[in-house]
């Protein structure tokens, strides 16, 4: 989840409105609170944006709520394969659930999301910015937490399940041979149902990896160390000798991006809930019991996407009462005047829907 919080700027017409939220005429204040609602949705929705990681995996499915919430599969897939596995959850905080069926329609469902916020009237009529905000960006968080747990848990059990889980060379480093052998395992994902290459499917390959901070640290040593201390080594896992750098040209990106925004045309993404011991580490491990094995505590995953195929999808429904799949910002209604409080609340509706777990790939560390 990355950083990045609301800013309310302090202007007069702002204050304004934030002290008539509280105005002894019921009529008055429940108008204001609705208008301050209305005023901080697109922003809550640009920092939602800003701070969740999934966006960059799922692409939005727009359907109405009177659609008949089916998918394709055939069309979506363009495969001649037997069946397919299907990730999905039904309900927030589900356990994903693993579909085994043929080409024909996949019914989805979508969940709400809520979070709510309340404050009292006395930081309202002083016009309290810093409280207000940080309400606000509480509210925004809860929202990111669940939001961010339902979309990497069908991604992260999806992958614990399809068999392409590997180890890295050497235990504890991420060389370029892996990545290298990445390229090669989901090259070879993709085939017709006699095992040949599928009439009209080109899938790209290799487009996206998330990693630890680790991980990416260990990723800009490629530019000083060489390749002889963080690769060159044999089949038997021993050193074979002879300091071998990298190409200049690649050390100097490197060196020189230190945001490490790509390597090798495959985007690097930085997730700090991947490493040793943190959420999605051990949820995986959770849900992982394949070979070779993995320890949550002593090992981390690495997780590598073909986002070239359209099978990461996010439903959401497009009526208005939905926001399109956007987040929807109201004035809370349970708060007496006697409680001297007023609140807020707000609320996503969506799903997630893995069509085919084929297109990632995970390395272990």
């Amino acid at each position: 989840m990355r950083n990045s919080n609301i800013n309310l700027k302090r202007t007069p017409e702002r204050v304004e409105l934030i002290k008539s939220m509280v105005d002894p005429n019921p009529d008055i204040a429940r108008a204001s609170q609705q208008a301050f609602a209305e005023f901080i949705r697109p922003a809550v929705q640009q920092v939602l944006n800003a701070k969740a990681t999934s966006g960059a995996v799922y692409r939005d499915l727009e359907f109405s709520k009177n659609d008949r919430p089916t998918i394709p599969l055939d069309t979506f897939l363009g495969t001649k394969e037997n069946h397919v596995r299907i990730w999905s959850q039904s309900v927030a905080g589900g356990l994903p659930t693993n579909l085994i069926q043929g080409l024909g329609e996949y019914t989805f469902s979508t969940y709400r999301l809520d979070s709510a916020v309340s404050f009292y009237e006395q930081y309202i009529k002083n016009a309290n910015l810093p409280v207000l905000t940080a309400g606000i960006d509480r509210m925004i968080n809860e929202i990111v937490v669940k939001q961010e747990r339902n979309a990497w848990g069908p991604l992260l059990a999806a992958l614990a399940g399809n068999g392409q889980v590997y180890s890295s060379k050497v235990a504890g480093q991420f060389l370029l041979e892996d990545l290298n052998t990445l390229f090669t395992k989901i090259d070879r994902i993709y085939t017709s149902y006699v095992g040949g290459t599928p009439e009209g499917v080109t899938p790209q390959g290799l487009t996206d990896l998330f990693v630890s901070p680790e991980i990416i640290g260990q990723i800009r040593a490629f530019a000083y160390n060489p390749m002889n201390t963080r690769g060159g080594y044999l089949s038997n896992g021993t050193e074979s000798g002879g300091a071998v750098p990298l190409p200049e040209s690649v050390r100097e990106q490197i060196y020189r991006g230190g945001g490490l925004v790509s390597i090798y045309d495959v985007s690097i993404h930085k997730l700090i809930e991947l490493g040793k011991g943190q959420k999605y580490n051990t949820i995986f491990d959770n849900f992982y019991s394949g070979s070779p094995s993995f320890n949550g505590a002593t090992q981390e995953i690495v997780i590598g996407f073909d986002l070239s195929r359209d099978v990461f999808l996010r439903p959401v429904i497009t009526d208005d009462d939905y926001s399109n799949g956007q987040v929807v910002v109201q004035a809370d209604d349970q708060f007496y005047k006697r409680s001297e409080k007023i609140g807020f609340f707000s609320r996503v509706v969506e799903g997630r829907a893995i069509l085919d777990n084929r297109p990632i790939v995970g390395l272990i560390v």
